[in-house]
């Protein structure tokens, strides 16, 4: 949000307006008004306008891991004077997500009570499960509020689940690497050199047990780095 103050003025008023850009649209606040009596000599009265209490999604795109237990999703606020107390009402619905599935569905109501009111915050839970999906997207909504909302929607991005590799000595000069056996289509790799890799595929053969892909390689010589990687036909 871009904020910038503008100044107007005739022989009978100025006002001072502030600007600001959301998205494609630009909304224009007048922040304060003087008057001037030219006729009998009296010099120029002021009303100040308070600044809008406001209310807005701190980021339009958030993202959180399959295995989080919740999304934290900050809601931003100003208030127009110290004594304002506030509220608006939030919602979460599919993106492409499914509730109850990979998230759970809720919706409510944040406060702002005065100096020393907690930043509001949405926690919504997430689901983890053992399938293989693209990234998938939650929406979110502020609405019916007693001030103004300056973004009222935001995207949440739920980041799949990753194949996680690990490797463990065997104690007679070889390891183990091992994954989830759901990714037994990727491909191991392995460079020397993280600085220039050159990526190959090991030649070692895989096996599958206990839910679990197996390679075992060698762990003499000069060290190497492993991948996980799809391999496009």
């Amino acid at each position: 949000m871009h904020a910038r103050a503008l100044h107007f003025g005739c022989s009978l008023f100025s006002a001072r307006l502030r600007v600001f850009r959301e998205k494609s649209c630009l909304h224009i606040l007048l922040v304060s008004l003087c008057a001037f009596f030219p006729a009998n000599g009296e010099p120029p009265v002021a009303q100040d306008i308070p600044a809008p209490n406001e209310f807005w999604f701190t980021s339009e795109t958030c993202f959180v891991d399959e295995d989080a237990t919740n999304a934290v999703i900050t809601v931003g606020f100003r208030p127009g004077d110290r004594s304002w107390q506030g509220w608006v009402n939030y919602s979460v619905s599919n993106g492409t997500a499914t509730a109850d599935e990979d998230y759970t569905s809720l919706s409510g109501t944040l406060y702002f009570s005065g100096p020393g009111t907690p930043i509001p915050r949405i926690n919504i839970p997430i689901h983890s499960d053992n399938l293989r999906e693209s990234d998938e997207t939650v929406q979110l909504f502020l609405w019916n509020t007693n001030a103004i909302i300056s973004r009222s929607n935001a995207t949440l991005i739920i980041i799949d689940k990753r194949p996680r590799l690990e490797i463990v000595p065997t104690g007679n000069g070889t390891v183990t690497l091992s994954w989830p056996a759901q990714f037994s289509d990727l491909t191991l790799e392995k460079t020397a050199n993280l600085s220039t890799p050159t990526w190959t595929g090991v030649s070692s053969s895989q096996n599958i047990s206990n839910g679990c892909c197996h390679v075992t390689e060698p762990c003499s010589g000069p060290p190497a780095f492993y991948r996980l990687r799809k391999i496009s036909l």
